[in-house]
């Protein structure tokens, strides 16, 4: 018959307290690997310019908005198509922001914003017919 061996608690703990070490040494290196490789291709991750026209044609305008932005805060420069999708986006926010404006009593503000939709409208193109769906989606607010 074999013996049986004791482990004792300081033995136990030395175990538990190296693997402890180990996970939060992984979980460390994993983490720094992470964020160099962000760091190096960030561009990797940014939204093709598809999406936005995309976004448009699903009347999701929010998010072709701030795909434009993350885009141009990059300095993607944007094609022709794309260009008219911008627009309706922008167009989009000028119109938020007018209403919110017009809701809160600021009429300068709200002029300014009127003349970035006239602004936006105009290189709106072939895709114009979204400008109405966006005015008569916030007439209800």
């Amino acid at each position: 018959m074999k013996k049986k061996r004791k482990m004792s608690a300081g033995k136990v703990l030395v175990g538990v307290a190296t693997v402890l070490i180990l996970l939060i040494a992984a979980t460390a290196v994993i983490g720094s690997v992470s964020e160099i490789r962000d760091v190096v291709d960030a561009r990797r991750y940014l939204p093709r310019e598809e999406s936005i026209r995309y976004s448009i044609a699903r009347g999701e305008y929010y998010t072709a908005l701030g795909n434009v932005r993350e885009l141009e805060a990059c300095d993607v420069q944007l094609t022709g198509a794309t260009e008219e999708a911008k627009a309706v986006a922008y167009y989009y926010d000028a119109a938020v922001l007018c209403k919110a404006y017009e809701k809160t009593g600021d009429t300068e503000q709200a002029e300014l914003q009127r003349l970035r939709m006239q602004r936006f409208a105009a290189a709106a193109g072939t895709l114009r017919d979204h400008l109405s769906k966006i005015d008569a989606l916030l007439e209800d607010y």
